[in-house]
Order: structure tokens, then C-alpha cells, then sequence
């Protein structure tokens, strides 16, 4: 089953991530001078440049993941998550009335969602996208 997770991003968020892959701009430009052939850092250098010229605005960002299984309480989950903004994998068990540590790291593991440091050495789900496609 293919999905398609969509996010939405502000323009200065875009521009972070690129920072935090690459430094600089100078730094991505140097990387695409030693490897002219690189698709990515071509596209990258693209998107940079267009987001600095343009005033800020919302922009949507897709990326298409395969799965084996995807059940329907995997997606609840994750609206559950998203909604809810649960502090740790214990307060999300807590939300939902059952232990959700194995599926949560599951769910981490195929790229539906992340695990960041939570208060105390816990570990935080975070959905990191607005829109799931899928496809049938």
C-alpha cells in the first residue's frame, strides 16, 4: 500500500531545514560545484533560492512511503497523536486506555511518524505531516 504524507511548512520553516542539511547556501553551493550531477542538491539549491525571493507563504511538502500493513487504528493513532500532542509514549497510552509502546515504535519505524526527547529521558510521538493519501 502506498501512502502519501502531505505537510504543510511556512517558508521560514523550509528555510531551517535546509540550514540544518546543509550550513549555508555558500555550503550547498560548494557541495553542488564538487558534485554537479546531484539531483538533490540541484533541487535543494532551487528551492532555496525561491524561498528567499519570494515573501513568506505556506508551502505543501509530499514524500510517498510503502507499507505492508497499515490497520485503521494505526491511522487513529496517529490523529489521536496529532490532535492530542501527547508529552510521552505513557501519556498517549494513558490517552487511548491501552499500551501503545510497541505500535507508536512501529509506526516510528515505517516513517509515520518521530520520536523526539520528551520531559524526563521520555520519548515524545510527533506527527509531523497534515494529510495522509492513500492509495487503493
Amino acid at each position: 500500500m502506498r501512502l502519501r504524507l502531505v505537510r504543510h511548512l511556512t517558508t521560514s520553516e523550509v528555510l531551517h531545514n535546509l540550514e540544518k542539511r546543509y550550513g549555508s547556501l555558500d555550503d550547498l553551493k560548494n557541495r553542488l560545484r564538487k558534485d554537479p550531477e546531484n539531483f538533490l542538491y540541484q533541487m535543494d539549491l532551487e528551492t532555496w533560492q525561491q524561498h528567499l525571493k519570494h515573501p513568506p507563504r505556506v508551502v505543501e511538502e509530499k514524500e510517498t512511503i510503502h507499507l505492508q500493513d497499515l490497520q485503521l487504528w494505526d491511522l487513529k493513532l496517529l490523529q489521536i497523536i496529532k490532535k492530542e500532542n501527547p508529552h510521552s509514549i505513557g501519556e498517549l497510552s494513558t490517552l487511548v486506555g491501552q499500551d501503545t509502546e510497541s505500535q507508536v515504535h512501529r509506526l516510528a519505524k515505517e516513517g509515520l511518524l518521530k520520536l523526539v526527547a520528551g520531559p524526563e529521558g521520555t520519548q515524545k510521538p510527533v506527527v509531523a505531516f497534515n494529510i495522509i493519501e492513500i492509495e487503493i
